[in-house]
């Protein structure tokens, strides 16, 4: 349950086929773990998109979804930040909305804090490992965390950087993190709150350039308009029952 709720990796992979009378539109949902959070947000849309799709779900590895997007198939891929890394793609609104990723330290760890914040008060990650040389930050290989910190991690020496290949749930890389095996880990609050079950104290710098985080559906060139047209009504149109399930899942205040 408490891996449940975790948004990182959920993923629809569409899919089209064709027949002698009519070309059917099939929506697969992927998922590397099941999140409740994302069928509740999803089920709130599924009225509203089944008139021009059918729905089909399933559960696939995050680089399968990935291999599939960066193909001529038709895909898209659920709950994904804008970013330079999907190029040319269709974004649709905003679906969900949760806190920026903040950098996780232990509360004893001492730090100058003056001396690590850019002009936009900004911990920055070059100035934090050249104050503190010996220190480690975990990261995701081949996991993205926004233009900003992406540009700042491919700066950083290779002795500050734990690079662990990606698990399928943060549930992975915040247990190493709490086990002292590393001193920085990236996360999203909402997911080290629900995951973390150790009793130690645990303290925060903000690194990301946004407050919040807003993920779209994600669409690759080959995927026709009207996909994003009919996620983008049934958004508008289920804003309020949206919001209500960003709250029961302790998402939103």
């Amino acid at each position: 349950m408490k891996y449940s709720r975790f948004l990182y990796y959920i993923i629809l992979l569409i899919s089209f086929q064709r027949s002698d009378a009519a070309e059917h539109k099939t929506t697969v949902w992927v998922s590397e773990n099941k999140s409740e959070f994302s069928f509740a947000i999803h089920s709130v849309l599924l009225d509203h998109i089944r008139a021009n799709n059918s729905l089909e779900f399933r559960q696939y590895a995050y680089g399968r979804a990935l291999i599939n997007y960066q193909s001529d198939k038709p895909t898209c891929l659920f709950n994904r930040r804008i970013s330079s890394i999907f190029k040319d793609a269709q974004y649709s609104d905003a679906i969900t909305k949760y806190k920026s990723r903040e950098l996780f330290f232990r509360s004893n760890m001492k730090h100058d804090f003056y001396e690590i914040t850019d002009s936009d008060g900004l911990v920055s990650l070059h100035k934090l490992f050249e104050k503190y040389p010996d220190r480690v930050l975990l990261v995701g290989e081949g996991l993205t965390y926004g233009d900003k910190l992406d540009h700042e991690i491919k700066q950083l020496k290779r002795s500050n950087l734990y690079v662990r290949v990606p698990s399928g749930h943060a549930g992975a890389y915040i247990q190493m993190f709490t086990q002292g095996k590393v001193d920085y880990l990236i996360e999203y609050p909402i997911s080290f709150k629900i995951i973390k079950s150790d009793p130690a104290e645990y303290s925060s710098f903000k690194v990301s350039e946004t407050e919040f985080t807003t993920g779209h559906l994600v669409c690759n060139e080959s995927t026709p308009r009207g996909i994003i047209d009919s996620y983008n009504k049934a958004i508008k149109l289920s804003q309020d029952k949206i919001n209500e399930v960003h709250k029961a899942f302790g998402f939103t205040d």
